[in-house]
């Protein structure tokens, strides 16, 4: 009587099993708190990225936008090729010359070539880390390329690093889903990357060389990358055919530090740093190497969970990655190369990669113990220091790198028509002001000689003398001041701080 009480139709069953798999289905459209919130956080990044790369975009160009603008972009494909120095970042030069001649665009269009390709390179990563690793590793990667004052400089230059950027995210993406099982198409897409970014900045061939290695080790896939490694090479050599002298001679070059014979080690952590304290990237005074060490040790630890904990969720990307970063530093110390860190920025795509899986490993450690407040307290203090060299850098954001253009305008401006006025640079590169006054305003820089001449004695004729602290053979012009000349000064963010418009009137 109990079993004939307790039995259920059978229809009664199915009729409760529809029911169950519409409701489930009726909220197949409805967010969750999670995502709602995973959603927000995004969505502020990207409003703060785009924010911070277009706050400056009108600024005038600095010295080294200048340079390329006038010795590569001007002048056309002849001049690229022409004279190659470590300053020529041929594709980058390429693209600026056919597209920035457009109708009605200024000078400052030369940099869309660099914003795009940087605000690609993060969202394809984070996009790729979401599917593959979560939503806070695909933020917390999302987050450091946000706030990383060195990206924020290199990303809005009119020169390659975010061309560079761009490429370096393509290559690692299609490297690892190519050694997932991917189609062959990643693969090709690999090759594609690794040859943009290696005739955007030469130095690339080496993480793309480096990463190369993993996919050769394996027979099924050895055939297909051999075949995509010649046509690239094909490629970049016929690209590099005509300077290849001037390129070969460039490695003699001794702009940036000689890296140190451990820097296959402390590279990757020291690169990391210098992603958030640019200034402090090799130095050479002993109370600044240490500082460097101590930071280094801080950084570091981080990069070994990180590094450790992508090898357990996806040990192909771990293999690639390490093979790429270790490999180019590898090069690099036994070649006895001197790098800048912005040389190497690129190599920030994997070391972020390492640092979100480490980031997400402190904060998801086992709750209710020692090790869990200690990893909390570590990956907190990271985030805090991050955030407040973030906000450091959002002020100056507005703030040009250098204020060439508004004191060659203010200059200008107070000389009025005169035929006869000049500008005096002190402190100042002249082709940087040159390149924004007329050709009929002659700049002459100051020397010693002419301070006398022109400066500090009476004279009939109206100049203008543009003047910034640089550190470096500061003519004295107190004697501007007794004259009685008026000055203007802007604000920049190198170079003391400021640069001055001095107006010396008869």
């Amino acid at each position: 009587m109990l079993g004939a009480m307790t039995a259920v139709p059978e229809d009664a069953d199915l009729t409760l099993s529809a029911a169950s798999v519409s409701r489930l289905r009726s909220l197949e459209g409805v967010w969750q708190p999670r995502e709602a919130i995973s959603f927000a956080g995004f969505a502020l990044l990207a409003a703060v990225m785009l924010w911070t790369r277009f706050a400056g975009y009108h600024h005038g160009l600095w010295h080294d936008e200048i340079y390329t603008v006038q010795h590569y972009i001007a002048e056309g494909p002849a001049a690229s090729f022409g004279r190659y120095t470590t300053n020529d970042h041929i594709l980058f030069s390429l693209l600026a010359w056919l597209t920035v001649r457009l109708p009605s665009l200024g000078d400052s269009a030369y940099r869309l070539w660099s914003i795009v390709p940087f605000i690609a390179g993060v969202g394809v990563t984070a996009y790729w880390l979401r599917r593959r690793a979560g939503v806070a590793v695909a933020f917390f990667f999302a987050l450091l390329a946000t706030t990383s004052p060195l990206l924020l400089d290199l990303s809005i230059e009119a020169r390659g690093y975010g061309l560079a950027f761009l490429a370096m995210a393509v290559m690692t993406i299609a490297a690892s889903e190519a050694a997932a099982g991917g189609s062959a198409g990643w693969l090709s897409l690999f090759a594609i990357a690794g040859v943009v970014g290696t005739l955007t900045l030469p130095t690339f061939v080496l993480p793309f060389g480096a990463m190369s290695a993993p996919p050769l080790l394996q027979r099924r896939s050895r055939a297909a990358v051999i075949r995509r490694l010649l046509a690239a090479c094909v490629v970049i050599s016929c690209f590099y055919a005509v300077p290849a002298g001037s390129l070969l001679a460039s490695r003699a070059q001794r702009f940036g530090t000689q890296l140190p014979w451990h820097a296959p080690i402390t590279g990757a952590p020291l690169e990391l740093v210098a992603a958030f304290l640019p200034q402090i990237a090799w130095p050479t005074g002993s109370a600044a190497r240490l500082v460097q060490g101590i930071l280094i040790s801080l950084v570091a630890p981080l990069l070994v969970v990180g590094w450790i904990a992508l090898r357990r969720h996806l040990p192909h990307v771990a293999a690639l990655t390490i093979s790429a970063v270790c490999g180019t530093f590898l090069v690099l110390t036994v070649s006895r190369s001197f790098i800048e860190v912005r040389f190497l920025s690129f190599l920030l795509v994997p070391l972020f990669v390492w640092a979100s899986f480490g980031l997400r490993a402190l904060f998801t450690a086992r709750p209710h113990s020692l090790t869990w407040l200690a990893s909390g307290t570590y990956g907190g203090t990271i985030l805090v220091v991050v955030f407040f060299l973030f906000l450091v850098t959002v002020k100056d954001a507005r703030v040009p790198i250098q204020a060439n253009r508004e004191a060659a305008r203010a200059a200008v401006a107070a000389l009025g028509t005169s035929d006869a006025g000049f500008v005096l640079a002190d402190g100042v590169r002249r082709s940087d002001i040159s390149y924004y006054v007329p050709a009929r305003t002659r700049v002459l820089p100051v020397t010693s000689s002419r301070l006398n001449r022109f400066v500090c004695t009476e004279r009939s004729t109206t100049f203008a003398v543009v003047q910034q602290q640089s550190g470096f053979n500061a003519a004295d012009s107190s004697c501007l001041a007794r004259r009685g000349a008026r000055v203007r000064v802007f604000e920049q963010r190198s170079y003391g701080g400021r640069i001055s418009v001095w107006l010396v009137s008869p």
